[in-house]
């Protein structure tokens, strides 16, 4: 049911970023998306999701204890689920997102610097290869 509503919604924006730069149902969306310079949903809300773990620093579960690993970096808890139901929740796609995002993106302090990134981020190459855990 989501999914229907949602691709009612992509249609939506397609077509209104068409009729703003005036051309027809037949052009392609990657090049409206493109020209435009717009985020399509599933990009945005994926911004959106890295714009609040970065506003809050408690929803990333950090493993503390006082062992000597091998791994000296600061490691998260690895999320694993096998329902399908649970993959959807903003919960596992925020840490799924910040085990993904590089480690400059992590270790940014500032949060307008922070969003030009991701921006950047989900522009480039590495943004099409995040979408196919939220497909």
């Amino acid at each position: 049911m989501i999914d229907a509503h949602l691709a009612n919604l992509n249609v939506l924006q397609r077509w209104i970023l068409r009729i703003i730069l005036n051309k027809n149902r037949m052009y392609s969306s990657e090049k409206v998306f493109e020209e435009m310079k717009v985020l399509n949903l599933r990009n945005l809300y994926m911004k959106r999701a890295l714009m609040y773990c970065f506003r809050d620093k408690t929803i990333i579960p950090y493993a503390e204890h006082t062992y000597h690993t091998k791994c000296k970096e600061i490691i998260t808890y690895k999320v694993r689920t096998s329902k399908q139901i649970g993959q959807r929740h903003y919960s596992y796609v925020i840490r799924r997102l910040h085990d993904m995002i590089p480690q400059a993106l992590k270790n940014e302090k500032r949060l307008g610097h922070f969003k030009k990134l991701v921006g950047k981020w989900i522009h480039g190459v590495l943004g099409v290869i995040v979408l196919q855990f939220i497909k």
